[in-house]
């Protein structure tokens, strides 16, 4: 985007009005090699939000070796070990897709696989069980839910 023939490339302000300051700021210290200022933890609205700039501007690569220094991911992966899987363990999912996480979303993929089930018409995906039991969300990448997804279930 700032090489090339962009319209952004031509200037010297470049203006990102739907991303949020948080996660660029943290691009910005991984870029420029500030680790040992980076947090040590991450709210789940700012890992959201590091996930969602991460996929937009495809950052796996270098957000990557954040993650693998600290333990951003730690409190999701914990949540998502116990039964029944509550919707922190899609989150997990989807994160662990975005980061490029390998083993734990081969993990997290294999669990939901065991866990999920098909209301009594196939309409909808869940898992977990009893009242524990959660829709899948639509928001899952599709080599975990497979491309039909959404034609099975509106929201």
């Amino acid at each position: 985007m700032l090489t090339g023939e962009w319209a952004e490339s031509k200037t010297t302000q470049v203006e990102f009005p739907d991303d949020s300051w948080k996660p660029f700021h943290i691009v910005l210290k991984i870029a420029h090699l500030q680790f040992d200022e980076l947090p040590n933890s991450l709210p789940f609205e700012d890992l959201q939000q590091l996930a969602t700039l991460t996929d937009k501007y495809n950052l796996a690569k270098a957000v990557r070796v954040a993650l693998d220094r600290g333990r951003w991911l730690h409190k999701l992966k914990q949540d998502c070990m116990v039964w029944p899987s509550s919707l922190g363990t899609q989150h997990f999912a989807t994160m662990t897709s975005i980061f490029q996480c390998d083993s734990d979303m081969f993990f997290i993929i294999s669990k939901l696989a065991v866990e999920v089930m098909v209301d009594v018409i196939w309409k909808c995906l869940y898992h977990g069980s009893g009242a524990g039991m959660t829709r899948l969300t639509s928001s899952l990448p599709d080599h975990i839910t497979g491309k039909s997804y959404d034609s099975l279930c509106s929201e």
